[in-house]
């Protein structure tokens, strides 16, 4: 709906593509990264791991999706506990 404010961006792209008429915008052009480098073995990253694919989930389901890691310059900054196949547990 217009006029919604959020600083949770998952949420904003929930209101996003959820929108009706000419004010919805679909998830997919909005995520393209052409000027940057590319997620590679050896380089530092500055990423978000989500719990489903955005770009696949139906438009009402994105409200669903989890951040279940936040990696800044190549380290983990957030884990969610028991995200997967980085788990801090061991044994």
């Amino acid at each position: 709906m217009p006029g919604e404010a959020t600083f949770d961006l998952l949420l904003g792209i929930h209101y996003t593509v959820n929108r009706s008429g000419p004010e919805r915008i679909a998830p997919k052009p909005e995520l393209r990264e052409r000027e940057k480098g590319s997620i590679t073995a050896g380089k530092l990253a500055d990423l978000v791991i989500l719990s489903k694919d955005l770009l696949s989930v139906q438009p009402a389901k994105t409200k669903d999706i989890e951040v279940e890691m936040t990696i800044i310059g190549g380290r983990i900054v957030y884990q969610k506990e028991g995200a997967w196949p980085f788990t801090n547990k061991t044994g």
